[in-house]
């Protein structure tokens, strides 16, 4: 909401503001088009991020489900792991396309196989789930301890809660408290709400 500014601010100050922006969108435009004309030259990073942007909207871009997904493709098939996890979770989620578990277990596949720590988490959740794949909690816990490794915290707190459980891993709480502390450290609502469980 735009307020009246009170004060001595004065018409040079008015102007300045209205000049500052002005330059931002200006820049803002700028960047995009930057942006844009690296994508179709075939820069894997600028087709991520425009593909980002499509998803997400805003800043003078409407979303578009279609092209977040054109571009976060041409990005992904030149190997590039965030556009293939973000692929892969637009195919799990249905977003803009029908779901197809298929299509998101080979991106994500792609992505994790990359050490992308939210990819092999989305890959643990599947596997743990059975969507789209058996249900398999030793993958499941294969890929969560992976991208717990990597400091990822809601796998910290699901390699820990199968640890503390025994669920495709050998049961051991030692491992499992020592992994949901690390994930409720970061802030973790799930892990901070495990440790109170535990302590009863």
């Amino acid at each position: 909401m735009v307020r009246i500014i009170r004060g001595c601010i004065g018409l040079i100050g008015l102007l300045a503001i209205c000049f500052a922006l002005t330059t931002q969108a200006k820049n803002f435009q700028t960047t995009l088009q930057t942006t844009q004309r690296a994508a179709e030259k075939g820069d894997a990073q600028a087709q991520f991020d425009l593909g980002t942007l499509y998803i997400t909207g805003g800043a003078g871009v409407a979303k578009d489900s279609a092209k977040a997904i054109e571009w976060l493709k041409k990005a992904a098939e030149q190997g590039h792991a965030d556009a293939q996890s973000n692929l892969g979770v637009i195919y799990y989620t249905g977003q803009g396309v029908a779901t197809n578990y298929d299509k998101a277990l080979k991106w994500l596949q792609k992505a994790a196989n990359q050490d992308n720590a939210t990819a092999q988490f989305n890959l643990g959740y599947m596997y743990a789930k059975g969507e789209g794949v058996a249900t398999n909690y030793a993958k499941s816990a294969e890929w969560f301890q992976k991208a717990a490794e990597q400091g990822h915290a809601e796998a910290q707190a699901m390699i820990g809660a199968m640890y503390y459980e025994g669920r495709g891993v050998d049961r051991s709480e030692v491992k499992g408290i020592e992994w949901i502390r690390k994930a409720a450290a970061q802030g973790n609502a799930k892990a901070k709400q495990m440790l109170q469980m535990i302590k009863k």
